[in-house]
């Protein structure tokens, strides 16, 4: 028996190092598709607007070292002019603030707009959410969260913070030169030393931070897809009066992540001390170093007045050196937070990328994606060691009347325990009718999914026709939000011209269904599952059939929910369409609708015979 190899990564550590980053830059080649775009121009407009905001900083700073000295002087007619000099300048940082906020509000919106319009035409190409979702391919946790919370998250932190990021080395750089020119060597040197400790210090405890926020945003998900279960599912739980059941499960997924959140704070609150004393300290480090000069007796000779001016001026300029770094020590939290995001996101990209036939290097995010999801052979080498156990399908080896060449494949379930079929042969072909019986768990609807390509195969070959040739009615079928125009067409986006929808309706008995809705294009705000009886989703789903009309169909107890008679008529149908049909049912009534019969024995023996009493 081939055993499956998957690193499990609720068990992983995460923290900030060099895969982090490796991650983060990989979600950068998405975010900046090109160098001319309009994401680009945002973010050079960014960094002018943070540029220009420092800039009248500067100035800024040195208005209270203006005021000490026409105030010492009793200077009005000076401080008339250095008041109206203050409030321009004041009225111009609050607009470059402002516009360096609104730059980074809308690089938000772009960023986020990329990214997940990206992840989207991945995620929802051909089959890939079902390998993550049901055959949990690559063991990743929660994919909608990870695309709908972690990238708006890190597209909101990162734009907030990378003009900060950028900016910072050429504030700090221009005024280390102004320190040294005040306090020689001694100052930066004192400042920087500073900041070096500072960092170490944050390093060690940001990392056990990073690690508590993947664990955190996993639960938090979790703990959403609970609720989102007991929506769905409401009526059902109702039906058992299962509450009190539901009630402990739920709050177990609640304390769960509550532990994890209390761990979560505990490792941030030390982090939130680093942070506060290094900013605190700072702030006194600087009135220490502007003290060298004045007690070297640099300032000997010079009035109180000047004195005072001059160290104001001095003071500002130690105190933003400082300050700039503490910025950057500020910036710890955020960046240990999209630390943790893009480890997320970085996962889910890579898995996408691993079962997507595409190029390693990340495409170009576009309107239009060429990206198809795997099917038989990139699974079968997840489930198997042979590099040789299957073919890949071939139209050509099929005559013009066959759907499906199927040769000695066996199939077994994704978790490996135990063989549903195996040495399987058949041929499906146009006008040959199959039924599929067998023991609940015997492999029917797992047959299925391996000619729909969404379970893998082992051995043999499958060779099969365009799958648009192809349609399959679940037992259960999914019904989408909107009018009930859009739930018979589905998953077509636009009626066919000339299609009497109505009388398609009819058809199928769907005669109240229309009275109800009033029609076929009024919206309606309710859910469909909560409104339809069984049948009547049946009756939908046989609308669809009769709508796109394939040359076959699959029928996974597909007329479990309607009457004998009502059987009889939709079948009559698909024969009056000319659809073959392949039906997965217990019903004896079903037999005569169909020439042979496939019976699974859930052991991996099957055997094909003949129906004797077809149509009779």
């Amino acid at each position: 028996m081939v055993e499956i190899r998957f690193t499990d990564k609720t068990q992983q550590k995460y923290t900030f190092d060099l895969l982090s980053w490796r991650r983060f830059c990989t979600i950068l080649r998405i975010l900046f598709p090109s160098v001319i775009s309009i994401v680009s121009a945002l973010f050079l407009l960014l960094i002018i607007s943070a540029v220009g905001e420092q800039f009248l900083i500067y100035f800024v700073g040195l208005i209270p070292s203006k005021f000490y000295y026409v105030l010492g002087y009793q200077d009005f007619h000076g401080f008339m002019q250095e008041t109206w000099k203050a409030l321009l300048l004041i009225s111009c940082v609050a607009l470059a603030k402002s516009c360096k906020e609104y730059i980074s509000s809308l690089l938000s919106v772009h960023w986020r707009d990329q990214l997940t319009t990206y992840l989207h035409h991945l995620y929802l190409k051909d089959v890939c959410y079902y390998q993550l979702n049901v055959l949990q391919v690559g063991k990743i946790d929660n994919p909608d969260q990870r695309i709908a919370d972690d990238v708006k998250n890190l597209c909101t932190k990162f734009s907030s913070m990378v003009a900060l990021l950028i900016i910072s080395p050429i504030t700090i750089t221009y005024y280390t030169v102004k320190v040294a020119k005040v306090t020689g060597y001694v100052g930066p040197l004192c400042i920087y030393g500073f900041f070096v400790l500072s960092n170490i210090i944050n390093k060690f405890i940001m990392s056990p931070v990073v690690n508590f926020k993947v664990k955190l945003d996993r639960k938090e998900g979790e703990f959403r897809y609970k609720h989102m279960q007991i929506r769905s599912h409401s009526e059902s739980i109702a039906f058992y009066q299962a509450a009190d059941v539901e009630l402990n499960s739920t709050d177990r997924k609640f304390a769960s992540l509550l532990d994890t959140l209390r761990h979560y704070v505990n490792r941030e609150f030390w982090l939130h001390v680093s942070v506060n004393v290094c900013d605190y300290i700072g702030r006194i480090v600087s009135y220490i170093i502007i003290a060298i000069p004045v007690f070297s007796g640099d300032y000997s000779g010079m009035t109180p007045q000047d004195i005072s001016s001059l160290v104001s001026a001095n003071s500002f300029i130690c105190m933003y050196l400082i300050y700039s770094f503490t910025q950057l020590i500020d910036l710890s939290n955020k960046v240990s937070v999209i630390a943790g995001i893009s480890h997320r996101i970085g996962e889910l990209i890579e898995v996408l990328l691993d079962v997507s036939p595409v190029s390693p290097q990340v495409p170009k995010p576009s309107s239009k994606y060429n990206v198809s999801c795997f099917r038989h052979q990139k699974l079968i080498n997840e489930y198997s060691d042979d590099e040789d156990t299957s073919k890949l399908s071939n139209k050509e080896n099929l005559d013009e009347n066959e759907f499906f060449q199927i040769e000695n494949v066996a199939i077994y379930p994704p978790n490996r325990e135990g063989v549903l079929i195996e040495g399987f042969s058949l041929v499906i072909k146009y006008g040959r009718n199959i039924l599929i019986t067998g023991k609940t768990g015997s492999g029917k609807t797992s047959l299925l999914r391996m000619l729909y390509g969404l379970w893998p195969y082992v051995g043999g070959c499958v060779n099969k026709k365009n799958e648009k040739d192809f349609f399959i009615l679940p037992q259960k079928p999914y019904l989408i939000d909107g009018s009930l125009e859009e739930q018979l067409i589905y998953p077509d986006k636009k009626k066919k011209k000339n299609e009497d929808l109505i009388g398609l309706a009819k058809m199928v008995g769907l005669e109240q269904v229309l009275s109800r809705v009033n029609g076929l294009k009024e919206q309606v705000d309710w859910n469909w599952y909560d409104v339809l009886t069984p049948g009547e989703m049946q009756r939908i789903s046989f609308a669809r059939l009769f709508y796109h009309r394939p040359k076959l169909v699959f029928l996974d107890e597909s007329t479990s929910a309607l009457s004998t008679t009502t059987e009889a008529q939709l079948y009559k149908q698909c024969e009056a369409y000319h659809i073959t049909t392949v039906s997965v049912g217990h019903r004896e009534s079903l037999r005569r609708f169909h020439n042979c019969e496939l019976i699974l024995d859930g052991n991996g023996s099957w055997s094909l015979k003949n129906i004797l009493i077809f149509n009779g």
